[in-house]
């Protein structure tokens, strides 16, 4: 089978080791973390990416809900596969009822993980809305150009500080990067916050890139469109 991927770069280094263990034929697309800022943004760059593909069995979305970066989103003439899942978060934990459990009343609390981690700082400094808001200066260019009380202000504005006192890291043993993990820790640490490390697993993402489609995929077939339920378990339909 011929697949497109078209994908988060956060989730690059999972898809990528994963498909190396099928007979199958991909090609990839992927998109930056900074993208996610701005969905309305995003969701037109994606369907172009749809509607260039030819060629394929099927175009397989390695997205989540994702601020509703994927509501509308429309397949041509090739099926869209697209995770059911809100977020990135869910794939790398490797279901929907992890997710829901490990948030469950915990809905503030970050987390982040090898992959996700490694591309925080590069998207931060080269997107433009980043530069926009000034995740790409740091608090003494805030103090220099503004003075203390301002860069002060704006420094919590941009940065603010989560509700959760804990941050989850999803350890994926295939890609973890202990480097990545330190730098993970220290800054959970220089902003007070417990880290919590939970098992990843790339079940679900091996089942998304080897053509295992279930029920936690939805399966856009020609001529349909992603719609958003925003359940816990559906979260997206297709509609006709």
């Amino acid at each position: 089978m011929k697949y497109k991927v078209i994908c988060c770069d956060v989730l690059e280094d999972e898809i990528k080791y994963v498909s190396s263990e099928t007979g199958h034929l991909y090609e990839y697309e992927f998109t930056k973390k900074a993208k996610h800022e701005k969905p309305e943004e995003l969701r037109p760059g994606i369907q172009a990416m749809i509607d260039e593909s030819t060629d394929y069995d099927a175009i397989l979305l390695g997205y989540g809900l994702c601020g509703n970066a994927i509501v509308g989103l429309k397949a041509r003439n090739i099926p869209l596969i697209v995770p059911r899942a809100h977020d990135c978060c869910t794939l790398f934990l490797g279901s929907r009822e992890r997710f829901n459990t490990l948030f469950e009343g915990r809905e503030s609390m970050g987390w982040g993980s090898t992959g996700y981690c490694r591309r925080d700082g590069d998207y931060l400094r080269s997107s433009d809305t980043g530069s926009l808001i000034g995740y790409d200066k740091t608090y003494d260019e805030f103090v220099e150009e503004y003075g203390k009380e301002n860069a002060d202000f704006i420094w919590e504005t941009i940065h603010p500080k989560r509700e959760s006192n804990e941050v989850l890291f999803i350890d994926i043993p295939e890609t973890f990067d202990a480097s990545v993990f330190e730098e993970f820790r220290r800054e959970a640490s220089d902003n007070g916050q417990k880290v919590i490390i939970e098992d990843g697993n790339i079940g679900l993402m091996r089942k998304f890139i080897s053509g295992d489609w279930d029920s936690d995929f939805l399966v856009v077939e020609p001529g349909c469109e992603i719609t958003a339920v925003y359940g816990r378990d559906e979260i997206i339909q297709s509609r006709g």
